[in-house]
């Protein structure tokens, strides 16, 4: 089941990489707020990534594709959600 939710997280990642970042970015070049927001996770993706699957304030699956549209890598991106995984199912 853990490998499932990975592989689709990662799925939902790529598909808004490829399928919403370029629609996005224009909307984000206009705002300064947003660019600044998607530089920070750029930056600092994995941190990102790792405290807001921790933070129940989106869904999960509307969090892959959020980040699919920001600059964070996809392997940072990976290795946050993997990462907090494996911590809350040793819980």
């Amino acid at each position: 089941m853990q490998t499932s939710l990975i592989a689709l997280a990662a799925l939902a990642f790529l598909a808004g990489r490829h399928l919403v970042r370029d629609r996005v970015s224009a909307r984000i070049a206009a705002n300064r707020r947003m660019r600044a927001i998607d530089a920070a996770i750029a930056d600092e993706g994995w941190k990102v990534v790792g405290l807001l699957r921790l933070s129940p304030a989106l869904p999960f699956s509307l969090q892959n594709w959020i980040l699919g549209a920001t600059k964070v890598d996809f392997w940072p991106y990976l290795a946050a959600t993997l990462r907090v995984f494996l911590r809350l199912r040793h819980q």
